[in-house]
């Protein structure tokens, strides 16, 4: 197809910034023409100068590679060149120029200024910045507290399609906070946001089959989406979930093994309960052979990721075994 014809460029800046936008590519030379043509007073050109400057190249980047950035990276350049941009109208600058305001990125930490650049990215149809304004909202940082305007604001957000947006909206209609609890219009949030590939909603959706929230008790479809996030996402969560399916026989037969297996993966991902688990596999010789020091081992991790002491030296003391072991070690 041809592409359609645009309007002459108004003045050379504009010429400027359309040639180099088709070659953008070619970033080590784009990038100058874009500096040219945001000097000329374009917003665009701006907001992807002030891009360049934020991601920077680092000490020692490869000069030759097309995808070079020929600018060390510069917070504080990137700010002032999205300031620029922000205030040309340009609705994406609105919404980086807020972000650095709002965490103090290249300039100084100013919430409520920051919350005035989110409202008039927002207007322009940001996804981001409407989500960003519910989050401020939510805090009551830079603004006054309100969850209802909060999650009026992830919805929006949902709406144009952003998955982080659309699962915060559910969880919050799955709790009733902001609004009125909806479990099955939270799982058709999830299940929107899980159609994106976003591994929170996987999960989630998994545990709404599974507890039968929101729509009917489905063990099997639960496993499925377990096994999406643990293979497809590398998800933990969904991991640990697996590991307890495969141990008590939900939605599969039970399969000893394979829980320890699931389990044993969730903990090198660094799950606390992972390893909690792993740890009581061991020591009870559940799906793989009885090894009390490995038991020992992961107990002592999960307890140093904030797994109650209490709880796991609850279960030392239940197994003498194991208490002596671990007692000696802390002699």
């Amino acid at each position: 197809e041809e592409e359609e014809e645009e309007d002459p460029p108004a003045d050379e800046a504009e010429r400027q910034f359309r040639t180099w936008r088709r070659h953008i590519f070619r970033r080590s030379r784009a990038a100058f023409w874009f500096k040219s043509a945001a000097e000329g007073g374009h917003p665009g050109a701006a907001y992807e100068l002030a891009s360049l400057f934020k991601i920077g190249h680092k000490e020692g980047a490869d000069v030759t590679k097309e995808a070079h950035v020929p600018f060390p990276k510069d917070l504080k350049l990137a700010a002032q060149w999205f300031g620029k941009a922000a205030e040309a109208g340009n609705a994406m600058a609105q919404y980086e120029y807020a972000m650095c305001l709002l965490d103090g990125i290249g300039i100084e930490r100013d919430a409520p200024f920051a919350c005035e650049w989110l409202d008039l990215s927002s207007q322009q149809g940001v996804a981001q910045a409407y989500y960003q304004l519910g989050m401020c909202r939510e805090r009551g940082e830079g603004i006054e507290r309100d969850q209802e305007l909060a999650v009026s604001m992830f919805r929006r957000a949902a709406e144009l399609g952003m998955p982080d947006a659309q699962v915060l909206l559910a969880l919050n209609l799955e709790a009733g906070v902001g609004c009125v609890k909806d479990e099955r219009e939270a799982v058709e949030w999830y299940e929107r946001a899980a159609d994106l590939h976003t591994a929170d909603a996987i999960y989630l959706l998994g545990r709404c089959h599974l507890d039968g929230r929101g729509t009917a008790k489905d063990p099997p479809m639960a496993l499925t989406k377990f096994l999406n996030g643990a293979e497809g996402h590398k998800d933990a969560r969904a991991m640990l979930q697996l590991g307890m399916c495969c141990q008590f026989g939900i939605g599969h037969e039970k399969d000893l093994q394979a829980a320890f297996g699931w389990f044993l993966k969730a903990a090198e991902l660094g799950s606390p309960e992972g390893m909690l688990n792993t740890g009581l596999c061991y020591n009870e010789g559940m799906g793989v052979m009885a090894d009390h020091e490995k038991a020992q081992v992961w107990l002592e991790r999960a307890a140093g990721k904030g797994i109650s002491t209490a709880q796991t030296m609850s279960y030392l003391r239940r197994d003498p075994r194991l208490k002596a072991q671990w007692d000696l070690t802390r002699a």
